[in-house]
């Protein structure tokens, strides 16, 4: 018998259990992993569209707030005003994101910061926050 009529006699003739029972494991595996597919493909479709609607949403927001640079010869060169700074202090962290291409600010923004980065015309610095373990 087919996929479907096995699974259609399971929802509407109890007695077939009994049948299913019998069958190897290898059937019994595969069924499941049809019935997993055919009733996930909905729910795993409606992740990816609301994944997708995220991502279009962050792309707006960065084509907002990210201004016009250009990369060249080795130096950056960014439009707008200097320095950008962008803070983030979430779940006891505070990390700092700064680009300045004007050279009116240097490395020494990262001292008070957990993590972040510095971006000038020719470099860019990232501090990251390193864990110390000891053992007692």
């Amino acid at each position: 018998m087919g996929f479907f009529k096995d699974m259609s006699d399971s929802a509407i003739n109890l007695f077939q259990y009994r049948r299913f029972a019998d069958q190897p494991w290898g059937k019994v595996i595969s069924y499941l992993l049809l019935i997993v597919l055919i009733l996930g493909i909905p729910v795993l479709l409606s992740f990816v569209f609301d994944f997708n609607k995220g991502v279009g949403g962050l792309i707006a927001k960065f084509n907002e707030n990210i201004p016009d640079f250009v990369l060249k010869d080795g130096e950056l060169e960014v439009s707008g005003e200097m320095p950008l700074v962008f803070e983030d202090i979430s779940g006891g962290e505070k990390s700092i994101y700064v680009i300045d291409t004007s050279g009116e600010t240097d490395v020494s923004v990262l001292d008070d910061y957990d993590t972040g980065m510095f971006i000038s015309k020719n470099e860019a610095i990232i501090k990251k926050k390193y864990n110390r373990k000891t053992d007692l």
